[in-house]
């Protein structure tokens, strides 16, 4: 899987990830998109009870206005109790659901997510960081007798990490990127 940074479009096809922290109303980009959606977020969120808890997930299909194939809210939690570690999870839980779903492009908005510790930047880089090694498959010796063999056509091909600083976050992933190579290197020796 492709990973790269842009800046925040509302643009792309495909499925649109967008993380939330506990909050009450659709904020930022999040806001921006119900907006398009003729408020399909905040009476999606309402009717799931969903409150941005870290882990909690909800999907908008097709919404109204947005050219994207689905919507996911991500919730990462409460902004004091943000972390690595929940930014990794929310980046593997996302490649999860889009794989699930067969989708071939994702996009993932990192937007306002960051806190005394963590910068927007690394919010964005360790996302992406989740993401890479939740897509990791080790298939060297499956084969395509029995019907059981993946379509290479179905499977997500490309992920894009927007967030405002598009840059910086390309530069904090950088040594990350090699973490998730060493990651996966172990991985096929064991």
């Amino acid at each position: 899987m492709n990973i790269s940074f842009a800046d925040i479009s509302l643009t792309k096809s495909g499925a649109l990830a967008v993380l939330v922290t506990e909050a009450a109303t659709p904020r930022g980009v999040a806001a921006d998109i119900d907006k398009k959606a003729d408020g399909a977020l905040k009476r999606a969120m309402k009717a799931a009870g969903f409150t941005g808890k870290a882990e909690s997930v909800i999907e908008i299909l097709a919404p109204k206005g947005l050219s994207a194939s689905r919507v996911l809210l991500v919730g990462v939690g409460k902004t004091g109790d943000l972390s690595k570690a929940v930014l990794e999870k929310a980046g593997g839980i996302i490649v999860g659901r889009l794989e699930r779903d067969k989708e071939t492009a994702g996009a993932v908005v990192v937007d306002g997510i960051s806190s005394a510790r963590i910068t927007a930047a690394d919010a964005a880089a360790h996302v992406a960081l989740g993401a890479a090694l939740r897509a990791y498959k080790f298939d060297k010796y499956k084969t395509a007798k029995g019907g059981n063999h993946k379509d290479p056509k179905k499977e997500l091909k490309t992920l894009s990490i927007m967030s405002s600083g598009a840059a910086a976050a390309r530069r904090a992933y950088s040594p990350l990127s090699k973490v998730a190579e060493g990651v996966c290197l172990a991985r096929d020796l064991v």
